[in-house]
C-alpha cells in the first residue's frame, strides 16, 4: 500500500475516533449504540464508558425514549445482565407504552433508527423475564413499517431492530451502493457482518468483505462528513476491520499489514504520551530514552497485532558486514529498524545510516518490504518531510518505506 495512502488512512482513522470523544454525550442512542458495538465485536473502547455511577444516576429518566434507548444497548451488551437494571428498564419500557409511538409528526423513538435499534435491543435482553416490551414494539413496527425512512442508514438500523423483535419482514429495502458514502457502507457492513440472513432479504447484495473493499477505497478518495457518535464509531470499526481481516488474507496481506504498521508508526508519540499519562500520578508505564526503548515498545505494540514479530535478527554479510534488524514480522516479511534522533544523530547522520542500513537489511531472506521507522521527539530533524520523501522507494523490488513521527 502506498504510505500516502496508509498515511490518509490513519488520519481518518484518527479523525473518526476523535469525532466519537468530541460528539460524546451520556445518556444518548448514540452514545448506546457506541458501547454496544465495541463490546460485541471485542473491540477496545477508545472513549469513556458510562460506569455504575453513572447508569445509576440515570434511573430517574430511564422514563424518556432516548435514555431507555441508551440503556436497552447496555442490558444488550452484557450477558445476563442483573435482575435490578432488568427491571427499572421493564418499568421505564411500560410507562413508555402509554404514549403514541406514531404520532403525525413523526417525535417519537420509533423515527428515530438509532432510538429504535436500542429499545428493541433492550426489549429482546429482558424478554426471558418480561416479554412485554417485545411483544408492543414488534406491534408497533407492524403498524408503522410503511412510514419508515428509506435511507440506507435508516434501513440497516431499522432491519437489525426488526430481527432483534423477531420479525421477519423486515424493514425496507437497501438499494444501489455504487455512489454511496463511507456512513452507508460501514452500517451496510455491520449488517452483513452481524445479520447476513436479514441483510439479504433487506436486498444486500454484498458480503462484508467487499464492502469493507468498497469502504477503505471511499476513505481514501473522498472525505467523510461531519458525523455523529453513532456514524463515526461504525465506520470507525468497518475500517479498522477491513484492515485487520486483510492480514490474514495471503492475497494482499502484506499491503493491509503496511497500512496498519504505518497508522501505528504515525501515532507512536501519542501511544508513548498515553504510556506516561497515569491514574494518581502514578509513574509512567514507559519512558522513552534510546532506540532500545523504542524498538521494545514497538515490539510489544505490534505483537497485540500479529502472530510472529522477532527481534535481533542477523542480515547476511553484505561487502564484509553484518548487521542485526530490530524487528521482523515473519509471515509477512516485513523489516522493521528503528531510529531514535539524539545529539549529533540530527537528519544529515540519520540520511547517512538509513541508506547503509538499506543494503544491509535487503539481504535478508525474509526482507519483502523494509520499513524505517525514526522517532524525533526532540525535533531534531531539521526537514522530516524530506527524510521521507528522498528515502522512500516503492517501485524497487524490495519497497523501502521511511515514516518520521512526529513529522511536524
Amino acid at each position: 500500500m502506498h504510505p500516502v495512502i496508509a498515511a490518509a488512512l490513519a488520519a481518518e482513522l484518527d479523525r473518526l475516533a476523535a469525532a466519537v470523544r468530541d460528539d460524546w454525550a451520556w445518556p444518548s442512542p448514540t452514545a448506546g449504540f457506541a458501547c454496544w458495538l465495541v463490546r460485541r465485536h471485542g473491540m477496545p473502547a477508545f472513549f469513556t464508558t458510562p460506569g455504575t455511577t453513572e447508569r445509576a444516576a440515570d434511573s430517574g429518566r430511564l422514563h424518556e425514549a432516548p435514555v431507555l434507548a441508551a440503556h436497552g444497548y447496555l442490558l444488550s451488551a452484557h450477558n445476563g445482565p442483573d435482575s435490578g437494571p432488568i427491571e427499572e428498564w421493564s418499568a421505564a419500557a411500560a410507562r413508555l407504552r402509554g404514549r403514541d409511538p406514531l404520532p403525525g409528526d413523526r417525535a417519537s423513538f420509533f423515527f428515530r433508527p438509532a432510538e429504535l435499534l436500542g429499545l428493541a435491543l433492550g426489549a429482546a435482553a429482558v424478554a426471558g423475564r418480561d416479554p412485554e416490551p417485545l411483544t408492543w414494539l414488534r406491534d408497533v413496527l407492524s403498524r408503522g413499517r410503511s412510514r419508515l425512512s428509506s435511507d440506507t442508514w435508516s434501513v440497516a438500523l431499522n432491519t437489525m431492530a426488526a430481527a432483534a423483535l423477531g420479525d421477519t419482514a423486515g424493514a425496507g429495502r437497501i438499494g444501489s451502493l455504487a455512489e454511496s458514502t463511507a456512513i452507508d457502507l460501514a452500517v451496510s457492513w455491520l449488517l452483513a457482518n452481524d445479520a447476513p440472513d436479514v441483510a439479504e432479504s433487506a436486498g444486500l447484495g454484498h458480503s462484508a468483505d467487499d464492502l469493507e473493499s468498497r469502504l477503505l477505497y471511499r476513505i481514501t478518495s473522498s472525505s467523510t462528513p461531519d458525523i455523529d457518535t453513532a456514524q463515526a464509531c461504525v465506520t470507525y470499526l468497518a475500517a479498522t476491520s477491513a484492515l485487520h481481516t486483510g492480514l490474514a488474507r495471503t492475497s494482499y496481506g502484506r499491503p493491509a499489514a503496511l497500512a496498519t504498521i504505518t497508522g501505528i508508526l504515525r501515532r507512536f508519540p501519542a501511544i508513548v504520551r498515553e504510556l506516561g499519562n497515569r491514574h494518581a500520578q502514578r509513574p509512567p508505564l514507559a519512558q522513552i530514552k534510546d532506540e532500545y526503548d523504542v524498538q521494545d515498545l514497538l515490539r510489544a505494540v505490534l505483537s497485540g497485532l500479529f502472530d510472529d514479530v522477532r527481534d535481533e535478527e542477523t542480515t547476511p554479510s553484505h561487502a564484509g558486514m553484518r548487521s542485526r534488524i530490530d524487528l521482523l514480522l515473519k509471515r509477512e516479511q516485513i523489516v522493521i529498524e528503528t531510529k531514535m534522533t539524539r545529539a549529533g544523530l540530527a537528519q544529515r547522520k540519520v540520511a547517512e545510516e538509513l541508506a547503509i542500513d538499506k543494503e544491509l537489511y535487503r539481504s535478508h531472506p525474509d526482507c519483502r518490504t523494509l520499513v524505517f521507522f525514526v522517532y524525533d521527539p526532540g525535533h531534531r530533524l531539521t526537514n522530516p518531510a524530506a527524510l521521507e520523501a528522498d528515502l522512500t522507494d516503492l517501485t524497487s523490488p524490495i519497497p523501502t518505506l521511511v515514516v518520521v513521527a512526529p513529522l511536524a
